[in-house]
Parts: C-alpha cells; sequence; structure tokens
C-alpha cells in the first residue's frame, strides 16, 4: 500500500467518562482495538459505547471544519482533529462509507494504522457538553449543525503513540 500525506493530526481530546470533560493532550497512547488509554471508549464507558468496544474506539473530524462552525473542539465530543496539509480547506472527512470506497479501510497517524469503521454521527450530548460552558446559548443543535459532516469512526490496528503534528496519512489500495 502507498501512503499519501493528507493532513497533520492537530489535536488530541480525551474524556475518561461518558459525559465527563473532554481533556486536551499534546500525545495519546493507543491500544490495538481498544482506543485511547485513559479514553472512555477504551474501557467501553463512552455513551454509545458497545460491550467489547469494538467499532466505537476512536473518533475524528476535521479541525478547521468544526472552527468555521462555531463549536470547541472539546464540545464535539470527538477524540482527534486533522487539518489538511496547507491548511486552509477542511479535510472530506464526511462520511466513513465514501472514504473507504476513495482511499481504501485504512489510514495511518504517526506510526498508528486505523480501520475506517464508519459515519459518526452527530448526537445530542455535544449540546449538552456545550451548554456547560454557555449556559444562555441557543444555536442550531450539534446534529443539525454537523448533518452528514460527523467525522468517523477508526478502530486502531497496533499500538503505539500519536502526537500533535503527527502527519496524517490515506493508505492507497494501489491498482
Amino acid at each position: 500500500m502507498e501512503l499519501i500525506q493528507t493532513g497533520k493530526l492537530h489535536s488530541i481530546w480525551y474524556s475518561q467518562t461518558a459525559r465527563g470533560t473532554m481533556k486536551f493532550s499534546n500525545s495519546a497512547v493507543v491500544e490495538a482495538n481498544m482506543g485511547i488509554i485513559g479514553d472512555r471508549y477504551s474501557t467501553s464507558d463512552g455513551s454509545f459505547s458497545p460491550k467489547g468496544n469494538q467499532g466505537r474506539c476512536i473518533s475524528i473530524m476535521d479541525a478547521k471544519l468544526v472552527a468555521a462552525m462555531g463549536w470547541m473542539r472539546q464540545w464535539t465530543r470527538r477524540n482527534l482533529f486533522v487539518m489538511s496539509g496547507q491548511g486552509k480547506e477542511p479535510l472530506d472527512l464526511t462520511c466513513a462509507l465514501d472514504m473507504r470506497d476513495q482511499i481504501g479501510p485504512h489510514i495511518q497517524i504517526g506510526d498508528v494504522q486505523f480501520n475506517v469503521e464508519k459515519y459518526c454521527t452527530p448526537c445530542r450530548v455535544p449540546d449538552a457538553m456545550r451548554k456547560k460552558d454557555e449556559p444562555n446559548w441557543k444555536g442550531n443543535s450539534f446534529q443539525d449543525t454537523f448533518a452528514g459532516h460527523g467525522g468517523i469512526l477508526l478502530v486502531p490496528l497496533n499500538s503505539g503513540t500519536i502526537r500533535c503534528g503527527d502527519s496524517f496519512f490515506q493508505l492507497s489500495r494501489g491498482h
């Protein structure tokens, strides 16, 4: 498989509990088939975690899109935020199935490879997180604002450490 650099890992966020405060980190240890060590999904404590955790390990979203829509990254409940190589245009992470069709089922951040599982449907939890910081907020819901653009869900295929600034690669299938 050929590596095609798409951008950089912009920020890493995690929470130990389903509705706990998201915390920023410059790096994270990722465990194969589990997710970010210390994050709610690695312990099956996330709001949408099935027991056994498969398919809900790590969520990823475009950093510029979130900022353009007026949302703080920690409100979205997503773990990873990436930016395109030039930093000018948002990455197209709108639909996991389209992404799988276009680039294949895998991406890589730093030395960790991930399986692209599925589209991450926007839910209501981010609205509650935003209201904690902005009690008088009455804007469009996260579901409405990010309909069709909720990011994607990833399952790590190997263990390793990822860091802000790591390259984000698409792994092409080759022809």
